[in-house]
C-alpha cells in the first residue's frame, strides 16, 4: 500500500511539473534577454564559507554580486544587498522556502523540479518580473559540463556556486572575483558556513570536494578560451584553481 501510495504522489508530481513548466514556457526567453547584459563589466560572486566576513560585503556593496543560499543571515548585520541571489537544490528550497522570499535582491534565480515545482511556482508566480526559474542538470562529478546557454540548462557539479558562474559568464562579465571560497570540505564534520550563521552552520553534509574541484577547474579552461579573468580573492581557503588577489587589490 506504501509503495502505491509513494508511486500515486510521484506520478502526481510528475504531472504538476509538466504543467508549471507549460505555464513557464516563456522563462528561457525572459533568461536570453540577461545575455551579455554586464559585457566588459566585473562582478563579484560571494561563497558561503567559514573565512567570509561581514566587512568583506561592506566593501562590496557598491559592486554588482553573486550570492546565494544563507547569505539571507548576514543581512542584519550589513549594509550590502545582493544584487543577484541563487538557490537551486530542492531540499535546500523547502527548508527554508520563506526566508529565500524574503531576500532583497533584484533579481533572484530559483530552481524547479517535480519536488518543489508547485510550491516554487505557487509561491513566487505573483512577483515573477524579477524572478527567473532555471532549469538544473542532475549533478555530475566526472565530465562535467558548462552551459553557454544557460537559459536552456544550468549544469551542476553539486554546488549553486558553478551556476552562479555559469551565469556570470552567460551575462558577459570580463573580470570575476571570489570571496567566500574556502573550499576545504574534507570531512562531513568541518564547519562549512560562515560564522555568522548558526543554526545549522555546523550541519554535517556530504560535499564531494573532487566533483567541485572538476567544475572550477572547467569553469577556469572555458574562461581562458573567452579572455575572461576569474580572481580568488578569498581569505585563505584551499581553492587554487584560479590566481589569486586579496580583497583590497581587487577593490
Amino acid at each position: 500500500m506504501q509503495k502505491v501510495k509513494f508511486f500515486i504522489v510521484k506520478i502526481y508530481n510528475k504531472l504538476i511539473t509538466k504543467l508549471i513548466r507549460l505555464k513557464l514556457s516563456k522563462q528561457p526567453t525572459k533568461i536570453k534577454s540577461l545575455k551579455n547584459y554586464h559585457k566588459n563589466e566585473r562582478c563579484f560572486i560571494i561563497g558561503n564559507g567559514p573565512s567570509l566576513k561581514t566587512e568583506d560585503l561592506d566593501y562590496i556593496k557598491n559592486e554588482i554580486s553573486f550570492s546565494c543560499n544563507m547569505i539571507y543571515a548576514l543581512l542584519p548585520k550589513t549594509s550590502w544587498r545582493p544584487y543577484y541571489y541563487f538557490s537551486h537544490d530542492p531540499g535546500y528550497i523547502r527548508r527554508v522556502n520563506n526566508q529565500i522570499k524574503e531576500v532583497p535582491a533584484k533579481k533572484k534565480f530559483i530552481g524547479y523540479f517535480y519536488e518543489t515545482a508547485s510550491t516554487v511556482y505557487n509561491d513566487y508566480r505573483n512577483i515573477a518580473d524579477h524572478i527567473y526559474y532555471i532549469n538544473r542538470s542532475d549533478p555530475s562529478y566526472k565530465n562535467v559540463q558548462f552551459s553557454s546557454d544557460v537559459s536552456k540548462k544550468v549544469e551542476s557539479c553539486g554546488s549553486v556556486s558553478f551556476a552562479m558562474l555559469q551565469f556570470a559568464v552567460y551575462m558577459g562579465f570580463k573580470e570575476i572575483y571570489l570571496i567566500g571560497f574556502d573550499h576545504n570540505l574534507n570531512s562531513k564534520t568541518e564547519k562549512i558556513h560562515f560564522d555568522g550563521y548558526t543554526t545549522t552552520g555546523n550541519k554535517k553534509v556530504d560535499v564531494n570536494i573532487d566533483g567541485l574541484t572538476q567544475g572550477f577547474i572547467k569553469t577556469k579552461q572555458i574562461c581562458d578560451q573567452l579572455n575572461i579573468k576569474i580572481y580568488n580573492c578569498t581569505r585563505g581557503g584551499k581553492l587554487e584553481v584560479f590566481e589569486r588577489k586579496t580583497l583590497e587589490e581587487a577593490l
